[in-house]
């Protein structure tokens, strides 16, 4: 019998987190890096807006300019919703993300069911355990996580949360 049995279908927020959730356990230097790029990405755009606009101000009214402009423009706004993007691009790689998972938590391991496939998974292949914005995430490898949204969890969370830490033998550690 179960000792937790949790069924949910995974919405747009819950992408959101995950990505936020790998972004934010990566290796320091990749993190500094990603966020540099960013920075020079924005500052790009910042500057190509700028130029241009100051050649439309002087009244040189060009295809080029408008290009530069626009292309400014696109540099600014890839900075600004880069989270949104990244959610966007890993629904699409999820696969059947509107299918409902079906998660059971026993104490032999964890068995899954998604799309009509069972796996079965002991717990000592989980790595890390991460609580976020009201989710569970489940580390299983360098890019896999198994999220687990509290809405979905029967009776408490914080139960939950205790039956996690005495199977798996690890820590929950918040991330913002």
């Amino acid at each position: 019998m179960a000792e937790y049995e949790v069924q949910y279908v995974y919405d747009r927020t819950d992408f959101m987190v995950l990505n936020r959730v790998f972004r934010q356990t990566l290796k320091p230097w990749f993190r500094w890096l990603n966020k540099g790029l960013k920075a020079l990405l924005f500052f790009c755009g910042a500057a190509v807006i700028l130029g241009s606009l100051m050649m439309l101000a002087e009244g040189f009214l060009t295809g080029t300019a408008i290009v530069y402009l626009l292309l400014g423009i696109l540099f600014v706004l890839a900075v600004a919703f880069d989270g949104r993007l990244q959610a966007r691009r890993t629904r699409k790689m999820a696969a059947y993300p509107d299918e409902e998972m079906i998660l059971r938590f026993m104490d032999e391991g964890l068995f899954v069911r998604h799309h009509d496939m069972v796996s079965r998974m002991p717990y000592h292949n989980i790595t890390a355990l991460y609580r976020c914005r009201e989710r569970f995430l489940l580390r299983t490898g360098p890019r896999h996580f198994v999220l687990v949204p509290q809405r979905a969890i029967p009776g408490d969370p914080e139960a939950f949360a205790g039956f996690l830490e005495q199977k798996t033998g690890l820590t929950i550690q918040p991330v913002k």
